[in-house]
């Protein structure tokens, strides 16, 4: 599948492609369908709307057509060893993070793990990465973003979303939004290529939502009070719970009980 670039998104002098789309079911599977020259940089396809957008766990996405930006960046992290591909989660959303900051002047924005992005108790983006390993290289990444931008009325079951607009009152121009929150995405993935994965690290602690806070979680079937602690290089969860047990927990395995 060969399409032509909608238009050209340069970032440090380097030209990225950018494929638009009407509609499609989802932008990480058009992503996988996608045949890439192995001379591209980075390629980033979005969608006015998708009719099937995934977010993860099963989840499906809501996102009212031409409202929201809902698109995927190919990436070709063949630095990164595949057992710390969870760097790349941080460094998703520390971009998406940073941006929302930016355009909300804001403290109240968190990273909930993984990789949702929050502000106060209300979800205003979400990813979901997709890895493709070829023996011992991270080969390629697929990286759907949602994050609601002009949608002001949700209808699905999400329990908390919210938009840009909802909290500003403001309209934004996606085109020119888009560019903005890829020049923030591509800083911190400059800073993974450049191996600042000590900082990467800090800053993502420093901004995980409830961050030391006692919450009520579901685990393994049970309601259990514990504080987040931090996130090991494997991606896992770190929680202490009121017994000061240390528990690991994978995605699947532990749920907010917000």
């Amino acid at each position: 599948m060969n399409t032509p670039p909608d238009f050209v998104f340069s970032f440090n002098h380097q030209k990225n492609r950018i494929i638009r789309l009407n509609e499609t079911e989802s932008t990480n599977d058009f992503a996988k369908q996608l045949q890439m020259q192995p001379f591209e940089n980075e390629v980033i396809i979005i969608a006015d709307y998708q009719t099937k957008g995934r977010g993860n766990a099963g989840n499906s996405w809501e996102s009212e057509s031409g409202k929201n930006l809902t698109f995927s960046i190919i990436l070709k992290p063949h630095f990164l060893e595949p057992s710390l591909q969870f760097l790349l989660n941080k460094v998703i959303a520390l971009g998406i993070y940073d941006f929302v900051s930016d355009k909300l002047n804001s403290s109240n924005v968190k990273i909930k793990w993984p990789n949702d992005i929050y502000v106060g108790n209300k979800k205003i983006a979400g990813t979901l990465i997709e890895h493709s390993i070829i023996g011992s290289q991270l080969e390629k990444s697929i990286v759907g973003i949602g994050i609601n931008i002009n949608q002001t009325v949700f209808t699905s079951n999400a329990p908390n979303p919210i938009s840009l607009s909802n909290i500003t009152n403001a309209v934004y121009p996606l085109k020119d939004t888009l560019i903005q929150l890829m020049n923030f995405i591509f800083i911190r993935y400059q800073e993974l290529k450049d191996k600042k994965i000590k900082q990467l690290d800090i800053d993502y602690l420093n901004q995980l939502y409830c961050l030391n806070e006692y919450k009520t979680y579901n685990y393994q079937g049970e309601k259990i009070k514990a504080s987040i602690q931090g996130v090991n290089k494997f991606g896992q969860l770190q929680l202490l719970s009121e017994n000061n047990n240390l528990i690991s927990c994978s995605f699947k395995e532990i749920e907010f009980d917000l």
